[in-house]
Order: C-alpha cells, then structure tokens, then sequence
C-alpha cells in the first residue's frame, strides 16, 4: 500500500470506530462525500486490500504504442519543429498520424522539444484559513540579529497552523534540512502528524529540478503522508511571516531582558514557555473542533523517517567518505563487498549510522592528518608531534603495527621513521620517460617495410631490449607518419 492508501486505512479506521464521520473524513482524503462513501463500502467488505486501486500495474487501454509515438515525434523534428502543438497536431493529421494536440503537447514537453509560453498574471485574493486543527501548517525560517549585538545571526524556524494560529519554533544556525526535520520532529511530538505543510521554495523543500524532484524533507513528509504546497511569494504564507514579525519583536526584547546570548540559552527559553505563552495570546479556537492531526502509527519511526539518508560506495579498503568523513567499516559476518553500495543515516542527534541490507554495519570514523590541521598547525609540524608521538609508544613497549595504527600510518613509514631517528623529507623525482631515438630507426624500417601494427613493433623492441610502454610506441609512430606527411 502506498503512504496515500495507508492515510487512508487510518481515516477510515477513525469512522469506523465512531470518532470521525465519513463527511469529515471525505475532507481529510480531499475526495468529494459520494467517493468517501464507495471507498468505506469497500473498505468495510474487503478490509486493507479494497483501498489498493485497482488498476495498479496494468496498462491502460488507451494508451499508444511506443513505436508510433516515437515515429510522430520523429516527424514533428524533422517537419514542424517550430510549430506549435495545435497546428502540430493538424498538419500531423493530415499526414496521417492522427494525434490530439493536448497528447502532442503532453509528449513534447516531456521529451523537451516544446515549453510552454509565459501567461498572463492571475489575479489574487485574500484566502481564507482552513477550518481544522492540522489542515494546514506553515514553515518557513527567519534569519535575524536575535541577540543584536551580543552575538551572531541565527535562523528561527517557526511553524504556524492556518486555523487555530497556533505556533512552534526552535532557533539554529541556518535554515537547512535537519533543523526542518526537528522542528517538524517537535510539531509532530505535540500535536500529530499534520495534512499539508506550506512552504516557500527554499532548496530544503524544494528540488534543483523542480516539484518531482524529492529532497531529503520531501522525502520524509512523503513517508508521512504530508503534502507539500510550495508558495511563490513571501505574501502567499503571510501568516507565518507574521509570526516570523511577532518574534523578532518579543523574543528579541526577552533574550536581551534574560540577558542570553547563546544559541543553547535561546532554545532553552523558547521551549520552557515562552512559546505557550504566545499560543495562549494569539492563538484562536477553529472554525471545525475536528482535528485533522494523524497520529504516527506504532510501525513508523521518527528516528529514522527524519533522518537525512544518501547512498555511498564502499572502497577497496572499505572506507566511505561522507562529507569530507572518512568512516572505516570494521572486519564483522555481516560485511559488504568492496564496490557495494551502503546507505549512510544521520539521525537528529547527529550521530553516523551505516546499514548495509537493512543491517547496521560496525564503523570507526577516520581522522584524517588534513582534517588535524584545521586549528592552524602548518602540516610539518604535525609530523614531528606525530613523531614524537611514536617515540613514546615505542619506549612504551608497543609493536611497529600497534603505533602505526594509533598515528594512522603505514608499518614501513614508522619503522623508516624510529629507524632514522627523524621525520625525513621525501625526495622528489622529476618525470622519468623511456628514450626511444636508439630505436627509432628500427621503427622506421619496419614501417617502411611493412605495414606493421604497433603491437607487433613493440614486441620487436622488448626483443631488442627496450623497456618502455606500448602508448609511448604509439606516440613516436604517429609523429614520424606526420612528419612523412609534412614532407
């Protein structure tokens, strides 16, 4: 069952039991009475299995050939790339590929050959707010000198609900994924799960691509069962703004009278009452008493729904970079090959968790010598405290693979190293390349001759004694056929 089906289950579940009825609970599935009415009748007869639709995985009847929907969109290339889909469709038509023009419309805009030109405006109006408890939240974040100027700017995430008014905040750094992921966290753990959330097209809520393109908090409200509703214009979720004005006038005059400046003593303040109390003013009873909350199943959990989840590739070392992270994946029976993907997991306590097959995998993050040097230590001098350091564990009685996995060295590095008593420069090399003008004239024979692959040439030369490599062969039997060509 998909997350819209099981939305359902849990709706219909309520009006069975008597706490919703099939009107409201029409409402929540967003289908008119008489289809609610047919979707609990088979849900009363058939159980789980009546909500699956029923042409799921069957091809429609409808529908045109691959073939010749690819031999009409050959011809509008080739003929009517310039024309439009009506005219498109009518010259078609009479060439005898009979298509309707919103079908072509649909087809070149999906294989890019055709966009839609720019349309007129539409006028707006004030839209009225929901009538139930969780209909509609609004999110959005807010950057601003919260502390003034005893500390640094930082984003307040708020949430809104459209009908009783009723706010949620927490204060981060920025407005990224995992403070939207606690904060609906947070709202969630309050009051339920809502139906839509209102958001602005922020690159947390909103794909590179478009709307089809999930982000990680898409992601996360589609495992849910919360639809997404994207504004195009600050004034669009004027309530939430509004809310955002409200803060930046109290919350900023009461850290500065509870004199905070830290982002922890901000958060503290705002989940100790300062919230409720603002609900208490300014929110209002809804126009519904229904609440369109869902509560979260027993089989759905937070911690992993709101986690930020990306696939990476396990190294021949078995080493996955994460993020400029190195995590080493221990020796365990349920180890991945080398090459496999694993799924990487962090969770809003910002702790790394690897899962391979469904299996949490045993890991050790790798601190990298590049990443030691991030408090100012130019890169020598972290080579003499690393040797220093070895010296020490050597008079302590360790083995040279014991230290070289505590300094995260190679063996023969630490035993070069003790054995020489100093950290030594490695010497550097210029480019060594194999002379080929003793047997250019070889080469030049053997073409003269015949017309010999440079295989054949190179195995001749290792006859001869040459050492070097079939691309460097190549190379010299390109540039005298050039200059053969020259003269």
């Amino acid at each position: 069952m998909s997350a819209k089906e099981l939305k359902r289950f849990e709706i219909l579940s309520r009006v069975k039991r008597g706490e919703m009825t099939l009107q409201e609970a029409a409402l929540v599935m967003g289908v008119k009475y008489r289809q609610a009415r047919r979707i609990y009748k088979r849900f009363r007869l058939e159980g789980e299995t009546g909500l699956v639709h029923r042409t799921r995985g069957k091809p429609s009847g409808r529908a045109t050939s691959a073939s010749l929907k690819d031999q009409i969109i050959a011809r509008y290339r080739e003929i009517f790339s310039d024309f439009g889909p009506t005219l498109a469709a009518e010259k078609l038509t009479e060439s005898g590929y009979t298509v309707h023009h919103d079908t072509l419309r649909r087809w070149l805009l999906e294989s890019g050959d055709w966009s839609k030109g720019k349309k007129r405006k539409l006028h707006r109006h004030r839209r009225k707010s929901r009538e139930h408890f969780g209909e509609l939240v609004q999110m959005d974040g807010s950057y601003h000198a919260w502390f003034e100027d005893r500390g640094e700017w930082y984003t307040l995430m708020s949430m809104v609900d459209d009908a009783t008014n009723t706010t949620q905040a927490i204060l981060a750094g920025m407005e990224t994924t995992e403070s939207a992921l606690q904060l609906l966290w947070k709202w969630i753990e309050s009051y339920g799960i809502p139906q839509c959330l209102y958001t602005d097209r922020h690159s947390v809520y909103y794909g590179i691509t478009g709307e089809q393109e999930k982000t990680q908090f898409g992601r996360a409200c589609q495992e849910l069962g919360i639809r997404i509703i994207y504004a195009r214009s600050p004034q669009a979720k004027g309530r939430v703004e509004k809310w955002n004005a409200i803060y930046q006038d109290r919350l900023v005059k009461e850290l500065r009278l509870q004199d905070m400046n830290s982002l922890e003593q901000a958060n503290q303040l705002l989940a100790s009452g300062f919230v409720e109390r603002l609900n208490q003013k300014f929110s209002v009873a809804p126009q519904n008493p229904v609440d369109f909350h869902v509560p979260v199943r027993p089989e759905i959990s937070l911690l992993y729904v709101l986690s930020v989840r990306e696939r990476r590739k396990v190294s021949n070392d078995w080493v996955i970079h994460w993020r400029n992270r190195l995590f080493q994946i221990l020796d365990q029976p349920s180890l991945p090959n080398a090459g496999s993907r694993v799924e990487v997991r962090l969770y809003l306590d910002n702790s790394i968790h690897i899962f391979a097959s469904g299996r949490e995998l045993k890991i050790r993050e790798i601190v990298s010598r590049l990443a030691q040097s991030r408090d100012g230590k130019p890169f020598q001098q972290l080579k003499e405290d690393n040797f220093q350091r070895m010296k020490k564990l050597r008079e302590e009685g360790l083995g040279i693979s014991t230290i070289a996995t505590e300094v995260q060295m190679a063996d023969s590095t630490v035993r070069k190293y003790l054995k020489e008593g100093q950290v030594t420069q490695p010497q550097k090399r210029g480019k060594r390349r194999q002379k080929t003008t003793d047997y250019q004239v070889f080469i030049t024979k053997w073409l003269q001759e015949k017309a010999c692959q440079a295989t054949e040439i190179h195995e001749k030369l290792l006859v001869l004694g040459y050492k070097g490599s079939l691309r460097t062969v190549q190379r010299v039997i390109r540039e005298i056929k050039r200059s053969d060509t020259k003269q």
